[in-house]
């Protein structure tokens, strides 16, 4: 009896002992994230042209705060627009992906997030399967939301169930 109740105790002291060690990974995104297997983050000015071509048109960015504000930075941030997608930033620092539309985005163009690739075909359930053993993201109906290893949230919408786009989000 001795020994049944020594065993016993010995089992209950490693079972509230034992530490689970969750790990909760983020996109990194200059490593995880590539669009034509390019980083999408901190894009030099002088690689856009090489990567990307000539753009469609550019505009300033209207932030009011966050790393894009023009105010709050002294510096004038621009949108360089593609078609299906955008880049931000300025010419005194970089430039990353601002937004992606996979309805417009040229075939040529391919968008991958740890070497899947990501297009107008995928649906919310294939990117959960895919993506739920290797990253921490939140469930919403009709997105998807990454965290990563800046200030900023990977976004992917959804519509009717198939990916519609992808952008960068950052809290204010």
């Amino acid at each position: 009896m001795r020994k049944l109740i020594f065993l016993i105790t010995v089992i209950i002291l490693f079972s509230c002992s034992e530490k689970k060690e969750y790990i909760h990974n983020i996109l990194n995104l200059k490593d995880d994230i590539s669009l034509n297997d390019n980083s999408i983050f901190e894009i030099s000015n002088n690689n856009i042209l090489e990567r990307y071509g000539k753009p469609i048109n550019i505009s300033t960015s209207e932030y009011e705060c966050g790393s894009y504000s023009n105010e709050t930075q002294n510096v004038l941030f621009e949108i360089i627009h593609y078609s299906g997608f955008e880049l931000i930033g300025s010419k005194k620092s970089f430039y990353s992906l601002h937004n992606i539309d996979f309805k417009t985005l040229p075939k040529n163009k391919i968008f991958k997030i740890n070497n899947i690739i990501l297009n107008e075909e995928m649906t919310r359930e294939n990117i959960i399967k895919g993506f739920e053993k290797k990253y921490d993201f939140q469930k919403y109906d009709n997105s998807l939301v990454f965290p990563t290893n800046s200030d900023f949230q990977l976004v992917l919408e959804f519509r009717n169930n198939k990916l519609y786009k992808c952008y960068l989000n950052e809290s204010c």
